[in-house]
């Protein structure tokens, strides 16, 4: 589609760009100054006349909603955000929304990112969101959201040894059952 569009903006006519109000062909000129005064309008609309304040994060926003963050005791407890995001369906942060206005909401977005090295395991990195748990109240359910929006990753213990030298918050031992023992039989 993008494409397209640049290929078709190269022309000053084209049966694609519509005819005016009298019916007479539109020139490519006559589009984009039709698009900038619907994209001015818009802006005025949804974020309003201080031209200052017109941002991408302000139209592109993503919020994480919990099924059950519909109910209004729960919003709080539940979901996250809105918060301000770049990209688009066209980069590589590709995030994107419905393609009809209010352009707010973000309907897709990587929420698991991730780097290997292959070559040495111990330096991948890695992020998702909004956190390591699915659990509300938890300490994980949103504890990577922040680094996710700033487009941080985090580092991806593998081996042994660099598991071990991590500082766990947790620890759980496995221990297998002797067969002499009660609870092994």
């Amino acid at each position: 589609a993008v494409q397209k569009l640049v290929e078709l903006l190269q022309h000053e006519t084209s049966e694609w760009f519509g005819v005016d109000e009298d019916g007479r062909p539109r020139s490519r000129q006559a589009v984009l100054a039709l698009a900038l005064s619907q994209a001015v309008r818009t802006m005025r609309q949804d974020i309003g006349d201080d031209g200052r304040l017109w941002q991408w994060g302000r139209l592109h926003q993503i919020a994480w909603l919990h099924p059950l963050g519909v109910f209004r005791p729960l919003r709080r407890l539940l979901n996250r955000g809105p918060y301000p995001v770049a990209g688009s369906g066209h980069t590589i942060n590709a995030q994107s929304f419905e393609p009809r206005l209010p352009l707010r909401t973000v309907v897709v977005a990587p929420t698991y990112r991730m780097i290997v090295d292959v070559a040495d395991w111990d330096r991948s990195l890695f992020v998702t969101c909004p956190g390591q748990s699915g659990l509300p109240g938890q300490r994980f359910y949103d504890n990577l959201m922040h680094i996710w929006l700033e487009g941080e990753l985090v580092p991806m213990a593998f081996s042994r040894a660099k598991v071990e030298q991590s500082d766990p918050i947790f620890r759980l031992h496995l221990r297998p059952r002797s067969r002499s023992s009660p609870e092994g039989k």
